[in-house]
This record gives C-alpha cells, sequence and structure tokens, in this order.
C-alpha cells in the first residue's frame, strides 16, 4: 500500500508521489513521470538497517526538485537512511551504479545529508 504525498514542483505544476518501502512513483495527471527504487538492506543487529537505491529513473521530471522531495518523503515515513553507490563506483550487476544526471544528482543529495555512502 502505498502512501501519497503531493508536490508542486518549481514547475508549478503538482505531482503525486507514491512512496512504498521499495518504490517511489511520481505521477503528474495520473501519468507515471519517473520512479526510485529502493532495496532494504538488513544489518542484522551489526548497523542500522537502511534503504539503498537500485534504480533511479527521473530523467522526464529532473530539475523541478522532484527527486529531493522523494528522498524527504520516504526518509520522513520510514526513518531509515537512504543510501546509493559511489558517484565514481563501478559498474554494479544489480543496475545500481550510477549514470547521467544521477551521479551530479546523488552528491547533492548527499551534501543535504538526504543520502549516505552504503554503510
Amino acid at each position: 500500500m502505498y502512501d501519497t504525498v503531493f508536490y508542486v514542483a518549481s514547475d508549478s505544476k503538482e505531482y503525486e508521489l507514491r512512496i512504498d518501502q521499495e518504490k517511489i512513483l511520481v505521477l503528474l495527471g495520473g501519468y507515471l513521470k519517473g520512479s526510485i527504487s529502493l532495496s532494504l538492506i538488513d544489518q542484522g543487529e551489526k548497523s542500522r538497517d537502511y534503504y539503498y537505491i537500485t534504480d533511479l529513473d527521473l530523467e522526464n521530471c529532473k530539475r523541478l526538485g522532484i527527486g529531493r522531495a522523494c528522498l524527504k518523503a520516504h526518509i520522513e515515513i520510514y526513518d531509515m537512511p537512504i543510501c546509493a553507490a559511489s558517484v565514481f563506483g563501478p559498474k554494479m550487476d544489480d543496475g545500481s551504479h550510477l549514470v547521467n544526471d544521477g551521479g551530479p544528482f546523488i552528491e547533492k543529495m548527499r551534501q543535504e545529508g538526504l543520502v549516505c555512502e552504503a554503510l
């Protein structure tokens, strides 16, 4: 079941963010504009569990503040950190490596404290 958050982006349009533990969908007028997929990483008792971004697909809604809003909402709802691959990391078998604008976006989100390196 999804939690729903509405976000007015810098283009003055209201986007619907549907958020569950492992998927964030970005919709505009009922049409899918982007998504973020996450995997829960269970650390057992040695460290705090976290979510790891496995797919960052916001190409159709980039530079509008939507990615930031998605991450903030997920953190507020689930109260767990979100991590991502290294900006300069190798190509990952699971597809979680950063490509195109993903690297600069994740780096900016790290600077803002919304994303961390894998724990």
